[in-house]
């Protein structure tokens, strides 16, 4: 029989969001996301704690949660693999921004794109299987061009969710061979 111990705060937080990752990638639904925490945050031991997290998969501690890119005046630009956390904020005033998706592993197969752009051209380069979200970004004297063509929200596929606003400014997506 395996002993139970106390937990601590940090440990119910940490429970907490092994929960809210697990409903993020779709492993659970809300009402068993909501069960979960109640039971979670009002456990007192590891055996209190144990069926709400058991069969869920454990954190990856190595990958960022969020990075932040701002450039005033001047380029910037995330060309080839590189580590993409769960949410990416661009911050760009005069300025150009090429960000590479096609060969990255999103985090979950997802990443929220925050974006606050101001006379500014930023440039998308994604895969064309990737679903895209532009629902949430708002457009201020700005132009989007989407030029992923026919196959733009491929279900089941990776998906990048854009939010945010640009003003006088203009996005570009492009896919491979467009």
């Amino acid at each position: 029989m395996t002993r139970a111990w106390r937990l601590s705060d940090e440990d119910r937080d940490l429970a907490a969001k092994r929960l809210r990752d697990a409903f993020i990638r779709g492993a659970l639904t809300q009402e068993d996301l909501d069960a979960r925490l109640d039971t979670a945050l009002s456990a007192t031991t590891t055996a209190d704690l144990a069926p709400v997290i058991d069969d869920l998969p454990a954190l990856t501690p190595d990958r960022r949660e969020e990075v932040r890119l701002a450039v005033t005046g001047g380029n910037l630009e995330r060309l080839g693999a590189w580590d993409i956390p769960r949410r990416v904020i661009i911050e760009a005033t005069s300025a150009v921004v090429i960000l590479d998706f096609r060969t990255a592993e999103l985090a979950d197969g997802h990443c929220a794109v925050a974006i606050k752009a101001q006379k500014s051209k930023i440039s998308l380069l994604v895969p064309a299987a990737l679903s895209l979200d532009l629902d949430n970004l708002g457009r201020h004297r700005s132009k989007i061009r989407d030029r992923r063509g026919p196959a733009r929200r491929a279900a089941g596929h990776p998906r990048l969710t854009l939010s945010g606003d640009l003003y006088s400014s203009s996005l570009r997506i492009v896919a491979p061979g467009r």
